[in-house]
């Protein structure tokens, strides 16, 4: 259900943006904070931003935003990086020791 929200914005935001502009401007400024703060999936990203999954990461890292997260759970991180380093033996890729 969409929500009205009267909000006062500075100047110096407004950037000469009319209404819709700005209003396209502040929805994607909520999606990004929500994907920035680990809320929602690039995927639901994508999908709120309405862009495809590959649209959704190059519209990100144009504006230099990393797609790739470390867990926060230090066994899922444990976990991750076993798995990596198991696929690369595998696969005989070298890997640094940094």
């Amino acid at each position: 259900m969409p929500h009205a929200v009267q909000i006062t914005l500075d100047d110096s935001l407004i950037h000469e943006r009319d209404d819709f502009e700005l209003q396209r401007s502040m929805t994607q400024g909520l999606i990004l904070l929500d994907y920035l703060s680990a809320k929602i999936s690039i995927g639901r990203f994508a999908e709120l931003m309405e862009m495809g999954y590959q649209e959704a990461t190059q519209w990100l890292h144009r504006r230099g935003v990393a797609t790739l997260r470390k867990f926060t759970d230090p066994d899922l991180e444990a976990a991750c990086e076993t798995n990596y380093q198991t696929l690369a033996n595998d696969l005989g890729i070298a890997q640094s020791d940094d």
